[in-house]
């Protein structure tokens, strides 16, 4: 496993930033209370959106 910063990477993120443990806990429980609160897409709003890429 890598070091950053004496702290094991256990994943990265989608810009491929370095995450530790406390990170990565924090994105799942801030992506977990999005879900929670409506806060994210359908696939077909997903699709719908591409279109005006």
């Amino acid at each position: 496993m890598e070091n950053i910063n004496n702290q094991h990477i256990v994943a990265y993120a989608a810009d491929g930033t370095p995450l530790d443990l406390e990170s990565y806990k924090a994105k799942l429980e801030k992506g977990s209370a999005d879900i929670k609160h409506g806060k994210y897409l359908t696939d077909d709003e997903l699709l719908e959106g591409m279109k005006n890429w």
